[in-house]
């Protein structure tokens, strides 16, 4: 006898059910060319060239598809709207401060500051010991071998 189990991975209608139509058609635009291995790489290296080239608006395109995509926001206040939005749909978030290329001391020293912020921030989030669970924490509870709760990682990072 197989169990079926509760939470299906790929149920995408739930698991988009919070953005529009429009935010779907650009969500698969963007999952089209990542999952292109040859239009991957060229939109990379385009998007290399232009940023070092200092491309007017290529800051701006690189924000409106991939990183509104796959980011929450450049700062924790930032992310807040997205946040809220997916607390809404009882999707939790998890920060993840995300930063690349950092060579110095000041910078590792920044990193760790911002991290250390994500940590105070879900420090103050966290639900009381005493709340009722959301539908989504009783669904992950009654479902054996799962986890406690369901989770979307968000990734605040800079493009400066």
């Amino acid at each position: 006898m197989e169990i079926e189990p509760r939470v299906q991975f790929d149920d995408t209608g739930t698991a988009f059910s919070y953005k529009s139509d429009r935010q779907l058609r650009k969500a698969n635009f963007i999952f089209t060319v990542v999952n292109n291995p040859v239009m991957s790489a060229i939109a990379t290296r385009l998007a290399t060239i232009a940023l070092k080239l200092r491309v007017p608006g290529v800051k701006a395109i690189i924000r409106s598809t991939i990183f509104e995509h796959f980011c929450g926001g450049e700062t924790i206040e930032a992310s807040e709207k997205t946040i809220v939005t997916l607390k809404k749909f009882n999707v939790g978030t998890i920060l993840d401060y995300s930063v690349e290329g950092e060579k110095t001391e000041e910078g590792f020293d920044d990193t760790t500051a911002e991290i250390l912020r994500t940590l105070e921030k879900a420090k103050r989030n966290t639900p009381a010991k005493n709340s009722p669970p959301t539908k989504r924490q009783t669904l992950q509870r009654s479902t054996p071998g799962s986890n406690r709760f369901a989770a979307k990682r968000m990734s605040t990072a800079c493009l400066c």
